[in-house]
């Protein structure tokens, strides 16, 4: 069942996501037992694309079993589970430093030059061990290809989510900062020199190709080669060629026995079909076999030759290499710089509004840094204010608990029962009516005021005598309900007009 959403993006409703994830599987699997041998000494597989994939869409068991089923082809390849447990590491090592907002790329980088350079450590150390030149290429080719194929990884997850929960597959809509950028830098480098790899190893098989005739034609030029002795070991120098190169005078059918003692198993006469040549090992087993006629035969070793045109390749990519590694700590180092601006933007966030901030952290990007200088100028100018509204709210309460202050509205006289009629505003309890009994002596001040938009006016509270005096006003008259829309009842101490006839009645008695 498919669904799509547009413009947002695309989603896709899997009812049956587990099975289809296991018949993924099993053509990931199907894809990672090809061999890709690009040039001799260069080859790769997709192993590692696909495990890294199931580890970020289904977790670490699935990454673990996606790892061993799709290095599983390599046991047939190299005769030994090396492969599989270099696998199994590389999703441990992801699972424990790769978190969500760092890409597969550097993880893998750096864990592989851990490996190249652990490995290099023991075969150099062996009882028969490979050249260093050998040694160091073959770490080369599998740091840029396992980094490579972990920054595409990257750049699938950016675009690609797979939600287990729900079944679904969708579109990222929102990609990480630092993910895209260590991914889009991996995938760079690492992949410009890669085709330089490929274009220097495929350049040093042509010219292997063409050495086989050259040593051809040097061998028919010795001027004593009927009078080599079979069986013994000479030395070769060729103009172009550093190291001489060890040769040896047998017949055609000792070549099997004789073969060992100049380091070859593989003979190659120029008549073959080429397909060996893709690989390292046949260059490095390899001796060229000249015939001499009657039978006799020339087995020369290019090993040595072989060797210096690797060690070659090896100093044209140690600049790249050494880009590429600065390139990762460049990455790990800026990664740590976004992850720093994050939590000091997050605090600044956090801690809006609870106080003062005095003391102003720093972001390790200028931006960043200005975000967080807005931040906490609004947070102490909203404290400021914050605080300016308490001391308000506190005055304003002790004021109405000092002079009952009440805020009314649909404020009305009802001179016939003789009550103040109000609808009562309390910031608690809402809005409800209730009703004030005016004193007798003091009604005829209300229908004095009846009509006038403001009024303000003075009565005492009862039916009796009362010496409760209060202060109404009220504005906004409307006179369809005969009522004024607001104002506010103040309870007085003593009525300012007591205090003005008090004041006349001293005067005269004066």
């Amino acid at each position: 069942m498919l669904s799509v959403n547009y413009p947002q993006g695309f989603r896709v409703v899997l009812p049956y996501l587990w099975p289809m994830a296991l018949l993924a599987l099993a053509a990931a699997t199907g894809l990672s037992a090809i061999r890709l041998i690009a040039a001799p000494g260069f080859e790769f597989y997709l192993g590692p694309f696909f495990y890294l994939l199931a580890y970020r869409w289904f977790g670490l068991k699935a990454g673990l079993v996606t790892a061993v089923a799709t290095m599983l082809p390599s046991l047939w390849w190299w005769g030994h589970p090396m492969a599989v447990l270099l696998a199994i590491g590389h999703i441990l090592a992801i699972d424990r430093f790769s978190g969500e907002d760092r890409s597969l790329s550097t993880v893998t980088f750096f864990y592989q030059l851990l490996v190249g350079a652990t490995a290099s450590l023991i075969w150099l150390n062996l009882p028969e061990p490979l050249a260093p030149e050998i040694v160091l290429d073959i770490a080369v080719r599998r740091i840029l290809c396992e980094t490579l194929l972990a920054a595409c990884a990257d750049l699938v997850l950016l675009a690609v989510l797979v939600d287990t929960t729900r079944g679904r597959v969708r579109r990222v809509r929102k990609l990480g900062l630092q993910q895209s950028i260590e991914a889009l830098v991996s995938i760079a480098v690492a992949g410009a020199a890669m085709l330089f790899l490929l274009g220097e190893l495929n350049h040093v098989n042509e010219r292997l190709e063409l050495h086989h005739e050259d040593v051809v034609s040097a061998v028919h030029a010795l001027p004593d080669r009927n009078a080599l002795q079979s069986g013994r070991t000479y030395w070769l120098n060729m103009h172009g060629v550093d190291t001489p190169m060890p040769f040896m005078k047998v017949a055609s059918s000792a070549m099997g026995q004789a073969g060992p003692s100049l380091g070859c198993h593989v003979f190659d006469d120029g008549r073959g079909d080429g397909t060996g040549r893709q690989s390292l090992r046949y260059w490095l087993d390899m001796c060229y076999a000249v015939p001499l006629g009657a039978g006799k035969m020339v087995l020369v070793s290019p090993r040595g030759h072989v060797i210096d045109l690797y060690r070659d390749v090896l100093h044209g990519i140690t600049p790249l290499m050494a880009y590429l590694g600065l390139a990762q700590i460049g990455l790990l180092m800026f990664g740590a710089s976004v992850r720093r601006s994050s939590r000091v933007l997050s605090q600044a966030l956090l801690g809006f509004g609870r106080g003062y901030v005095t003391t102003r952290p720093t972001a390790p990007f200028r931006e960043a840094d200005r975000l967080v200088g807005a931040f906490i100028a609004a947070n102490n100018e909203f404290v400021a204010f914050e605080r300016q509204r308490v001391h308000l709210m506190r005055t304003v309460e002790e004021l109405r608990s000092a002079i009952d202050l009440r805020l009314l509205s649909d404020i009305r006289f009802d001179a016939q029962r003789g009550e103040l009629r109000y609808a009562k505003i309390d910031p608690t309890s809402g809005r409800r009516g209730a009703s004030l009994a005016v004193h007798s002596g003091d009604s005829g001040h209300f229908q004095s005021l009846a009509g006038q938009s403001e009024i303000m006016v003075e009565f005492r509270r009862g039916r009796d005598q009362d010496d409760q005096w209060y202060l109404l006003i009220a504005r906004d008259y409307d006179q369809e309900s005969d009522s004024w829309r607001y104002g506010c009842l103040i309870r007085l101490r003593t009525a300012k007009a007591f205090q003005t006839q008090m004041r006349v009645t001293s005067v005269n008695e004066v």
